[in-house]
């Protein structure tokens, strides 16, 4: 009975499943399972009491196991229905360049006349620019400047009499007004234009005056890049080789002076040898553009080797200076708060108080540049890559008018004390602040070096035979190291490097 059972629910299962989705599979092992099972119960066991001579009854055969394999058929779907028309579009994305120059692009399109007539047709395919920028105000209050540098007010306790009537610098608006013709020139080139950072470098150009004292003081709050420009043969008989190797790296700046001693730039040997490569690289190439380059190349080689071998620069290594625009540089005389090469100025971050001159110009729309040697005291990690601040938090005090002619070695001592006689004309710093005193440390390594010489010396000759002359390793005579005031004879003599 229960066999005929199951062979009913069998049967019906066939007679539903071929209605689902497996029901192929399905059916055909339906099919031999109910197979099996009437072969089962076809089949009688044979017990002991089976007749002599009877035929013994099979075996009993168990069912087959049953697999189900699903096999998953993937179909590409059905293509989207052709437009029976002209379809517009219009859409909008934004992106980023490297520089920070947020782009949001727009495209739209309009149904025009047949390919070949609009093909001749210059707007029907074209892109249009529109540059979007914003111009910051300057800032103009003591509360403001203390946002980014708490250490102003109490620094320069006279800044709370001078900042309330200062005047915007139309130096302010120039820079901002040069950074908008500097975009709009490379509208096309949006890589070659200001990054973002670089076109917001300057928070403000404030004209302040003393109310006593009348001293005049230009104050510029922005960032700081790095320079690694100048060199000088009398000071620095080598020079670092990743120095020379930064980009835009040059080995002279603006403020300079006529060499006093014979002491070769250690730069001449390595400007000839880049004019050796630039030539190289001329006889091989063929391409117009290419070879104008090299050729501009050499070049400003020759002349940077002319100008050395004459005249001594400042070291932004060595050398605390800063730079501005060269934007400024026309308006000595004409404005009465123009900046002018040699300026003397102070540096102010966090609670330093950094003297400086203006030692070099750089490009015509940033501001806020100083010399290695400052960034290195400001950030240790500072590089010619690196800059110690990205931030608006660096102030740049610049003494309009107090230039120091003819120019010189640099005198450390001689700019901290004019620096210090300046910030008393402003009402001096404040309790608890001093103004920096920067070491000579190029002076300090001569004198080492000739204090070893002459000990040197003094050993060989006293353990020379009698009579015996002492001749110096090279054969050349030692050459004096520049003094204070330039004078060779100020400063114990150095040994020539060769």
């Amino acid at each position: 009975m229960a066999g005929r059972l199951l062979l009913l629910a069998l049967l019906a299962g066939l007679f539903i499943l071929p209605f689902t989705g497996a029901g192929r599979r399905i059916k055909e092992g339906t099919i031999e399972v109910v197979q099996a099972a009437k072969g089962a119960g076809a089949t009688k066991p044979v017990t002991a009491g089976t007749a002599p001579g009877a035929t013994a009854a099979a075996p009993v055969r168990s069912a087959p196991e049953v697999v189900v394999q699903e096999k998953i058929v993937y179909r590409d779907p059905p293509p989207p229905p052709l437009p029976d028309a002209f379809v517009p579009r219009k859409s909008v994305a934004v992106s980023e360049l490297f520089n920070g120059i947020k782009i949001q692009t727009k495209l739209q399109s309009a149904e025009g006349r047949t390919a070949s007539v609009e093909r001749q047709n210059d707007a029907a395919y074209q892109v249009s620019f529109s540059v979007n920028v914003t111009i910051p105000k300057p800032n103009t209050t003591l509360p403001e400047l203390a946002s980014l540098n708490p250490h102003l007010p109490k620094a320069l306790p006279g800044l709370g009499d001078m900042v309330p009537a200062a005047q915007v610098s139309g130096f302010y608006h120039k820079l901002y007004d040069l950074k908008q013709r500097a975009v709009e020139k490379n509208l096309t080139q949006l890589d070659k234009a200001l990054s973002r950072h670089n076109f917001f470098d300057c928070e403000t150009a404030l004209e302040l005056r003393h109310p006593v004292t009348s001293r005049r003081v230009l104050l510029l709050q922005g960032e700081m890049d790095v320079v690694a420009d100048g060199s000088d043969g009398d000071r620095m008989a080598d020079f670092d080789d990743y120095v020379f190797a930064s980009s835009h790296f040059q080995g002279t700046t603006s403020y300079s002076w006529k060499k006093r001693t014979a002491q070769p730039n250690p730069l001449i040997p390595r400007y000839a040898q880049r004019i050796e490569e630039a030539r190289k690289k001329l006889a091989a190439t063929t391409g117009a553009a290419q070879k104008k380059s090299l050729e501009g190349d050499i070049s400003f080689y020759k002349r940077t080797i002319t100008s050395l071998k004459t005249t001594s620069y400042l070291i932004a290594s060595e050398d605390p200076f800063i730079v501005l625009p060269l934007s400024v540089r026309g308006y000595a005389g004409v404005e009465e708060f123009a900046p002018q090469l040699g300026d003397y100025a102070v540096v102010v971050s966090g609670d330093k108080l950094l003297p400086a001159i203006i030692g070099d110009y750089g490009p015509y729309e940033k501001m806020g540049e100083a010399s290695l040697r400052i960034a290195k005291e400001i950030n240790p990690k500072a590089t010619p890559y690196v800059r110690p601040e990205s931030d608006l938090e660096i102030s740049y005090f610049i003494f309009t008018g107090s230039a120091e002619k003819p120019f010189g070695p640099p005198d450390y001592q001689r700019w901290h004390e004019r620096c210090a006689e300046l910030l008393t004309e402003i009402g001096g710093v404040g309790e608890g602040y001093a103004l920096y005193q920067w070491e000579d440390r190029l002076k300090a390594r001569a004198e080492a070096e000739a204090a070893a010489a002459i000990t040197a010396a003094a050993a060989a000759g006293a353990a020379a035979p009698a009579g015996s002359a002492i001749i110096p390793t090279g054969g050349a005579p030692a050459v004096a190291a520049p003094g204070p005031a330039g004078d060779p004879a100020a400063a114990p003599p150095v040994p020539e490097v060769r």
